[in-house]
């Protein structure tokens, strides 16, 4: 069965930032359990700029989108990695100018340069019912915190996982992210 496309919904913190660490703790108390991430970069405005970093934690994927008002973009689609756990996930993702580093754990999963959606936006939470059914998740210790470049990246800390293949489960195979109805709503 593929990961459904509209079942998403993000919450926004009551701040802006510019420069900034980001950091949850995610779990699902749903069955089957949904998809959790950090949206970032929002423009705060109706035509919705924003990143979002996906974790599933059933297959052990990330994807990392670019969402661009009506339409989205896949930075990089499902990708396994070792560090994302059939359970409570630790996310991050740093901010410094144009660089992004994204973190599951205390593994740099992926980065990228990208210089849209820069200044100070907002920055949240986001949970997605990827698969059937409702999702309940929950998000605690959600931190955000200014950073400059003697205080950025944990890349010391682990490697970049590699790419790999989407995989297909018993489920199914995965919506691909790059399917235009994959937006918020």
């Amino acid at each position: 069965m593929p990961k459904l496309t509209d079942a998403s919904g993000w919450a926004l913190a009551p701040v802006r930032a510019e420069n900034y660490a980001i950091t949850v703790d995610t779990r699902s108390v749903s069955s089957p359990p949904g998809c959790s991430g950090l949206i970032f970069g929002d423009n705060w405005s109706t035509d919705h700029h924003y990143y979002l970093f996906w974790v599933d934690p059933v297959d052990g994927e990330f994807a990392l989108v670019k969402g661009l008002g009506a339409s989205s973009v896949v930075l990089r689609d499902w990708t396994k990695s070792s560090a994302i756990k059939d359970g409570p996930n630790f996310l991050k993702v740093q901010r410094l100018q144009d660089r992004i580093e994204f973190v599951v754990g205390d593994q740099k999963v992926a980065d990228l340069y990208d210089g849209d959606f820069r200044g100070f936006t907002g920055v949240g939470v986001a949970a997605w019912a990827c698969w059937q059914g409702p999702a309940d998740m929950r998000f605690d210790h959600f931190h955000v915190t200014p950073i400059t470049a003697r205080e950025i990246w944990t890349s010391d800390r682990g490697e970049s996982a590699p790419a790999t293949e989407s995989s297909n489960t018993a489920r199914g195979e995965k919506a691909r992210l790059a399917d235009p109805s994959f937006v918020l709503k």
